[in-house]
């Protein structure tokens, strides 16, 4: 099978597509998390969408939670099953920017600070 570029389809490109298509239909106002399970998706397919979905501040937290929590599901009955593939899924750390803000404040407070002191005479 081949895709417009003339290259052939390989497993990742179909499950980009399935990831891809899972996105927009929770883009849907109705969008429901058990037609996600009806889709068939994987674990893996699914921590992808977690990924894809976790800073989208057009879809609600309380969707976004349902859509982690499915993944939780199928990664356990994956597991039961013998047919989990291991995957992490790391949560974006907010508070280093915070860390990085405030490093940045502190800075530029001490440039200034030394710019008054040496404007002073101070140093």
């Amino acid at each position: 099978m081949l895709l417009g570029g003339g290259g052939p389809v390989g497993p990742d490109d179909r499950t980009r597509e399935r990831v891809r298509r899972a996105a927009a239909y929770l883009g849907q106002e109705d969008a429901q998390v058990a037609a996600l399970n009806e889709m068939g998706l994987t674990s893996a397919e699914i921590a992808e969408l977690v990924s894809l979905i976790a800073d989208d501040e057009r879809l609600p937290v309380p969707l976004r939670a349902d859509v982690a929590r499915l993944y939780a599901a199928r990664r356990d009955a994956e597991e039961r099953a013998g047919i989990a593939i291991p995957l992490v899924v790391v949560e974006p750390d907010r508070s280093r920017r915070w860390k990085l803000l405030l490093a940045g404040i502190v800075a530029i407070g001490a440039a200034l600070g030394a710019a008054i002191a040496r404007g002073a005479g101070l140093l």
